[in-house]
């Protein structure tokens, strides 16, 4: 049975001390996320991706108690 799937995604690097977590939907429409799906015979409507704050690097790197 066919499925109707919506990608949104959610680049955010909050509560993660590792740089580029944020290009993670990015990164899985790149492997082929999309195609894969659709192999299996699924539609698949890309919706893009949310818009999230600008990460502040002087904050993130701060060892501030309770910023993450």
């Amino acid at each position: 049975m066919s499925k109707r799937i919506e990608i949104i995604g959610a680049p955010t690097a909050f509560g993660q001390r590792k740089l580029g977590v944020n290009f993670g939907p990015d990164a899985l429409r790149y492997a082929g996320l999309i195609e894969r799906i659709e192999d299996i015979g699924h539609e698949v409507i890309d919706k893009g991706n949310v818009q999230s704050p600008v990460l502040d690097m002087k904050k993130y790197k701060s060892e501030q108690k309770s910023l993450r």
